[in-house]
């Protein structure tokens, strides 16, 4: 129908990538275990580093002022946070 058509609006360039991008992401993630390996990669390119949960994060230096991190836990769970610039070693966080 032409009505229709015309009446639904444009999609954007941006907005159609988006899109793409979403359906990669769902195809190549058909279990949880899946969903964990595509975001764990996902976070490494986007310049997150890998912690493990049995390193001392703090005691070890691993976690720095400024810096995006992520973990997972048995393969069907990741948990990625990034740390602000008032951050010191020891004084504890805060999930927002």
């Amino acid at each position: 129908n032409t009505s229709l058509r015309q009446s639904m609006p444009s999609v954007s360039a941006e907005a159609k990538g988006l899109a793409k991008d979403l359906l990669a992401f769902v195809d190549a993630s058909p279990t949880p275990f899946q969903v964990v390996s595509v975001v764990a990669s996902r976070l490494t390119n986007a310049g997150f580093v890998e912690l493990k949960e049995i390193d001392n994060w703090a005691a070890g230096g691993l976690v720095q002022k400024n810096g995006k991190y992520f973990f997972s836990r048995d393969g069907s769970t990741i948990v990625a946070f990034a740390v602000g610039g008032a951050y010191e070693a020891g004084n504890g966080f805060k999930v927002l």
